[in-house]
């Protein structure tokens, strides 16, 4: 019996992604990455190969990946890696996915520091590290201290910063934001304090490849109160931040006017939203007062 063709292959892969409820549109991109990461062939060698047949070994690596999704684990934990700011980022169970929106918080915190020499920032949940490695791409001169709760979320920080050239201008510190800011912060030194906090409500429907799969930390916090970091750190962040610093949060949907009354609550005097690249509100850019 012959194998099947790519064209074949792609095809059941994404009927199969589809059965999900995934959308068809995102189950057929799921299927290019997949048949990406398995074959190194892109979108554009995928169409030109469409009557290639694949190897037993490219076939079981495809239909481990795709019962991977059948039990809902997300596609960047199959793949084992996320894209970030053009950022290729390694990526496991345990540590939460980047995604797109939160580019956001970047291009929103470079614009503000481009002329600033030398800025230094902190970073509150790093994560995969994707938005301090971004950051230090973007500005070079920068130094960044990076906090967070979790011990795979360091370790994956790491790893992403020492792939990425950029480990030299990171410091990782596992504690209590507010315990490292004291421990690590001068007053008054920080040209940035930046953070994709945990925002979503405990409520929340939720995807299975969310709910079952993502830290909870990272999702829901130590709280029952969706904003309560915000309402932290809106009064912490005045200590440590320099007269021209600027405090830059994501937010979930609908949480827009909370969020600004929380900061303007806290005597935050200039407050701006950003949106996203779906043209939704999703970060704030505050100015200390």
């Amino acid at each position: 019996m012959s194998l099947p063709s790519l064209k074949e292959i792609k095809n059941k892969l994404a009927a199969r992604l589809n059965q999900l409820e995934i959308e068809q549109a995102e189950a057929q991109a799921q299927a290019d990455l997949i048949i990406e990461h398995v074959t190194g062939w892109s979108k554009t060698e995928q169409f030109l190969n469409v009557d290639e047949h694949l190897n037993d070994e490219q076939l079981q690596a495809i239909e481990a990946i795709a019962q991977a999704r059948e039990l809902r684990k997300p596609l960047q934990y199959c793949l084992g890696y996320a894209y970030f700011c053009g950022l290729k980022l390694a990526v496991g169970p345990g540590v939460f996915i980047p995604r797109t929106d939160t580019e956001t918080i970047v291009t929103t915190t470079v614009a503000a520091l481009k002329n600033i020499q030398s800025p230094r920032l902190c970073e509150i949940g790093p994560g995969s590290g994707a938005i301090s490695i971004a950051l230090l791409k973007a500005l070079p001169q920068a130094e960044i201290i990076a906090i967070d709760l979790s011990e795979k979320a360091i370790a994956q920080t790491k790893a992403n910063a020492i792939a990425h050239g950029v480990f030299g201008s990171l410091k990782l510190v596992h504690d209590n934001w507010s315990n490292a800011l004291e421990a690590n912060c001068k007053p008054n030194s920080l040209s940035a304090i930046v953070s994709n906090p945990p925002y979503v409500e405990r409520q929340a429907v939720l995807t299975p490849e969310v709910r079952n799969w993502e830290p909870e930390l990272a999702l829901f916090g130590e709280s029952d109160d969706e904003l309560a970091f915000y309402k932290q750190i809106s009064t912490a962040a005045n200590k440590y931040l320099a007269a021209d610093g600027i405090l830059v949060l994501e937010f979930g949907d609908g949480q827009k006017p909370a969020v600004e009354t929380i900061l303007r609550d806290a005597g935050w005097n200039k407050i701006e939203t950003k949106s996203d690249i779906n043209g939704l509100a999703r970060v704030v850019l505050a100015q200390r007062n």
